[in-house]
């Protein structure tokens, strides 16, 4: 037998770890020693970081800070379904899915309930969305404009007024700071 300019008798052409005869079989070579494809694959072959076996030829792989898995093994940390490409945002020493991180750690709405992803106001303590912080009277948002509130719940200064104001003895017209 021969390769690369070195030969063998066929009895001494063998794998190096379980000494099966690599004599018309397929061979790996590694610093001048003769390996079957498993042998090789098992010691220097990388290994995913989730169930630390070997990434096998044409399998996906998914590196993220430096490790490496194989794609059912890249999973959420909280519901454990493979990410595969899907947005995920990074949790202690692992990762979450979007959809269980609005669920678990997002502030939740006062009003509805539901994740704040952006732009949230802060109302006597509260999380809101902008869009769910209107008054409580004509339903406009109150996010950046003046308003006032009554018995804990809010009212944009025209509904205020309108509803609340002192009125004029004389023309009934609420008396606002004119």
């Amino acid at each position: 037998m021969s390769f690369k300019d070195k030969h063998w008798h066929e009895r001494c052409f063998f794998c190096t770890v379980c000494k099966s005869s690599l004599a018309d079989k397929p061979f790996v070579t590694k610093d001048t020693e003769l390996y079957c494809p498993d042998c090789y694959d098992e010691r220097f072959s990388p290994r995913c970081d989730g169930c630390k076996k070997i990434f096998k030829a044409g399998s996906r792989k998914y590196e993220y800070k430096g490790s490496t898995w194989h794609e059912e093994c890249f999973t959420c940390l909280e519901c454990k379904q493979p990410l595969g490409t899907k947005s995920f945002v990074p949790k202690d020493e692992g990762v979450v899915c979007v959809p269980c991180y609005e669920e678990k750690y997002s502030q939740k709405c006062f009003k509805c309930g539901k994740a704040i992803q952006k732009g949230g106001v802060t109302y006597k303590g509260q999380p809101w969305h902008k869009t769910c912080f209107l008054c409580v009277n004509c339903n406009a948002e109150l996010s950046g404009q003046k308003f006032t509130s009554k018995d804990e719940k809010p009212y944009c200064a025209d509904c205020y007024t309108q509803l609340f104001a002192k009125r004029c003895a004389k023309c009934t017209q609420p008396i606002s700071g004119e």
